[in-house]
């Protein structure tokens, strides 16, 4: 009897071990998560770039800080929002005019790049759009990250710069 009880005893003590071992694994995995996760935020949030990732519907998940600041936003309040709210804000035509263009018939998105020029604040702005297919385990889209160049300084300057090579050949 007195084997039987130290053999159990032996053993629970064994699976508190285990049970120890198992919890300090999930919590060293969860904080190697944490810390891969605020990594890729750091550099999403560094580049010049706005990005921004958006659903099949045109609704944003995420959007970096450089978007965010482009596009007078604050904080995380554009999430879930139609890019078309955001971006042009006006109501839903993202897809018509803004969004990737999709081939729904084979469910598939190639990159693509275009140059946008519209209307904000009062203001001409231009943008460089490359839109990104992102793809599940099955290699079928699922959303897009787009990647947003703002060229606006610098198409400025080539329109001054037209409008005065047109002055200079009328003189």
């Amino acid at each position: 009897e007195e084997k039987r009880l130290k053999a159990v005893g032996t053993l629970l003590k064994d699976m508190m071990h285990l049970e120890e071992e198992k919890r300090n694994a999930e919590s060293e995995a969860e904080r190697r998560v944490r810390v891969e996760r605020d990594r890729t935020a750091r550099i999403l949030n560094g580049l010049n770039e706005a990005v921004v990732v958006l659903s099949k519907d045109y609704v944003i998940e995420h959007a970096n800080e450089t978007f965010l600041k482009a596009f007078g936003s604050e904080g995380e309040e554009v999430i879930g929002r139609k890019c078309s709210e955001v971006i042009f804000n006006q109501e839903d035509f993202c897809q018509e005019i803004f969004g990737p263009q999709v081939d729904d018939t084979l469910n598939t998105l190639e990159t693509s790049r275009k140059e946008y020029s519209f209307q904000r604040n009062g203001d001409g702005v231009y943008w460089e759009v490359v839109y990104n297919p992102l793809k599940d385990e099955q290699g079928d889209y699922t959303r897009c990250l787009i990647s947003m160049a703002n060229l606006t300084h610098r198409k400025k300057l080539e329109l001054d710069l037209d409008k005065s090579q047109k002055r200079y050949m009328h003189l």
